[in-house]
């Protein structure tokens, strides 16, 4: 993924405090320098989060690959990769 990272943003909740065992990825900011999408992951196990809306299409949006991105880590974390 490239940091920063593009997916859009419906609404103006972001990641506060990172929950203890996780780990911030990547961040987007907007114009301004507010952070309004981040990737966060588990240290230890397979748990990612990401504050934003990957799954909607737009023609600037990295949420495709994002998504993909997840899937195959699943996918391999399932076989044991």
């Amino acid at each position: 993924m490239n940091d920063p990272f593009y997916i859009p943003k419906l609404h103006s909740w972001n990641i506060r405090v990172v929950p203890d065992g996780f780990e911030v990825m990547a961040i987007s900011t907007d114009a301004k320098g507010h952070v309004v999408n981040e990737i966060i992951k588990h240290k230890e196990r397979l748990i990612v989060g990401t504050q934003g809306h990957p799954e909607i299409s737009t023609p600037w949006s990295n949420g495709k690959l994002l998504l993909m991105n997840f899937l195959r880590m699943a996918m391999e974390h399932a076989r044991g990769n």
